[in-house]
């Protein structure tokens, strides 16, 4: 294990990025952008190792060594499995921060091996990590949650059910737009617009199938058109605290993988007024964050109809730390820095009180 000379009140930390997901990209890349910014001259933090989590769920661990490249972490060099790496980072006195989206690092399997072992970094607890992977559970519970909030009709095409045939879609969406999408996997993979048409649904069955390869949960949901608002909401100081929000503007309408990950197709715009229904969202964020007890970030995704009717779409709680990503915009915003943002976890999670494990009692 290695380490850097620190200065008396740098905080040490390791980062874990990578992860055998659709989503391994976005936490590389998510991983450059955290490591400029903790590199960065009078960051406050000091980074001491860096476990890189390949393809195939094994992981690297690299000392930090000065003036090296995010670059120079991404590959894998003698990987060990999640029983020896856990036992590294278990002994590791930087506080681990969790770059791992999506599959195995969002997901609440990562999480729950974290709290078994207690190890000392922003997993976060199992539950609301599980839920949040789900959007169709998710939209559920939201919707059960808070009665003002809508959710978009919505079909399940599972491993088990017989996939939608031409007439069933044509029967229930004929005519209107519909969004399919993963239920479970985040950057918007797969997640495309159609109008159900004769000519279109053999693409959206095309899709379907698609998706089918790498999540047990399709979705065809009634397309809502309106504006979409992203709310970020983190724990700071033991109470939950919604960032400034961001209106998605883009060409078509819709926010898809094309206009997530490719320039020019979107515009990601700081509102600098909070209109009525503008707190109603941070005010909904943060009960719903609160109520499922995310213990340091999550980013709440909404569309808002013309006559100001909420439809909850998802949540993110390891939203992208891409350098284009809207939780770094909200952040910046609000003017807080990544490395103060861990800082805050850091200290939060030192003076957490944890819940006895243990009860003795007999049984007859």
């Amino acid at each position: 294990m290695g380490g850097v000379t620190l200065k008396v009140d740098d905080l040490e930390v390791s980062l874990v990025f990578g992860g055998m997901s659709p989503e391994h990209a976005a936490s590389r890349a998510s991983f450059s952008f955290v490591y400029q910014e903790l590199t960065a001259q009078n960051s406050g933090v000091a980074l001491r190792n860096i476990y890189y989590v390949d393809l195939n769920n094994r992981i690297t661990c690299r000392p930090f060594k000065q003036n090296a490249l995010a670059e120079d972490y991404m590959r894998p060099s003698e990987p060990v499995d999640y029983a020896a790496a856990a036992d590294m980072m278990s002994r590791d006195t930087g506080y681990l921060f969790n770059l791992l989206h999506g599959n195995y690092g969002e997901d609440g399997h990562v999480q729950g091996l974290a709290n078994l072992l207690k190890l000392r970094g922003s997993f976060g607890p199992v539950l609301p990590a599980s839920l949040a992977m789900s959007k169709v559970h998710m939209q559920r519970y939201v919707s059960g949650y808070q009665k003002i909030v809508k959710v978009p009709d919505t079909g399940v095409v599972t491993d088990s059910s017989k996939s939608p045939d031409t007439a069933t879609l044509l029967g229930k969406f004929g005519g209107t737009k519909v969004v399919v999408k993963p239920n479970s996997l985040g950057a918007s993979l797969f997640t495309e617009c159609y109008t159900v048409t004769e000519a279109e649904v053999p693409r959206i069955i095309e899709n379907l199938a698609l998706i089918s390869k790498y999540d047990e949960r399709a979705l065809v949901q009634a397309f809502v058109s309106g504006t979409e608002y992203s709310i970020g909401c983190v724990r700071l100081d033991n109470r939950v605290v919604a960032l400034a929000a961001v209106r998605i503007d883009t060409a078509r309408g819709f926010f898809g993988h094309k206009e997530k990950h490719r320039q020019g197709n979107v515009e990601e715009i700081l509102v600098e007024e909070d209109r009525p229904v503008i707190s109603q969202l941070k005010a909904m964020s943060c009960e719903l964050f609160d109520d499922l007890g995310f213990a340091h970030m999550c980013r709440f995704d909404y569309i808002v109809t013309g006559c100001d009717d909420i439809y909850f779409l998802e949540a993110n709680p390891i939203p992208g730390l891409m350098r284009n990503s809207i939780f770094p915009k909200m952040l910046k915003k609000s003017g807080m820095s990544i490395a103060q943002l861990i800082r805050h976890f850091s200290c939060q999670d030192a003076v957490k009180l944890h819940k006895r494990s243990v009860y003795d009692y007999s049984i007859d």
